[in-house]
């Protein structure tokens, strides 16, 4: 049961219920698909996916794994899950909005009670704001001399402003922690004579989720356990 000063309150207990359950359910099934998207892109650019192996080998010893607050070991796999993000748009239309008072916004008048939907998907595929925005370039969020540029002006997965997904940094500590850890072990590529292709499951119209496709699971030799 909640505390007695909470139970009186507006923030009950089926609130809470409910907040959990939005948190659990909502959360797994977008880590899943957007893991599912990385492995799919890793897999179709290998060359992306080997100089993130050849950093995790230089950054993470053998049969241990890296704890997030030392992603900053890893600026290239950032910069890759970053342009996963971006890429993909997972969520592409944010959390709607209502005007509480008449706005003008760039010329246009937005009246009081208008509801508004933010186009996350736009943002990233803006030439503005990208060089290559059709293209999947982890060097969008490289700076010149490498490091990892986590300010990319156009970049919004989560949202932002106040109504920001609730689930951000836990999201972020796993696709982080489960990326490194498979990426530490296996290596992932199409099946013999099979092209990969990027495509959206037009069964689902919510997000932006990847159509079934088929890799081919290989354990890494260099970090193969002794039997």
């Amino acid at each position: 049961m909640l505390p007695t000063q909470l139970s009186s309150s507006h923030f009950s207990e089926q609130n809470l219920r409910a907040v959990i359950i939005d948190l659990l359910v909502a959360g797994t099934d977008t880590t899943l698909s957007t893991v599912r998207w990385a492995i799919l892109y890793l897999a179709k650019h290998p060359e992306v996916q080997a100089r993130v192996q050849r950093e995790i080998d230089q950054e993470v010893p053998r049969d241990s794994l890296l704890f997030y607050y030392e992603r900053n070991k890893l600026p290239y796999l950032e910069a890759v899950i970053h342009e996963v993000h971006r890429i993909v748009s997972l969520a592409p239309f944010a959390t709607a909005h209502v005007a509480s008072a008449d706005t003008m916004l760039d010329g246009y008048l937005i009246p009081k009670g208008t509801v508004v939907v933010p186009h996350l998907e736009f943002c990233h595929k803006a030439s503005q704001f990208w060089d290559q925005p059709n293209e999947f370039n982890p060097d969008h969020f490289l700076n010149p001399d490498g490091s990892f540029n986590n300010r990319r002006e156009g970049f919004l997965p989560f949202g932002i402003g106040r109504r920001v997904c609730v689930g951000e940094g836990l999201a972020k500590v796993e696709i982080f922690v489960f990326l490194t850890a498979l990426l530490q072990n296996f290596t992932f590529s199409p099946p013999q004579g099979e092209t990969l292709k990027t495509e959206r499951d037009p069964d689902v119209l919510v997000m932006n989720v990847p159509k079934p496709y088929r890799v081919v699971i290989e354990e890494r030799q260099s970090v193969k356990r002794n039997e």
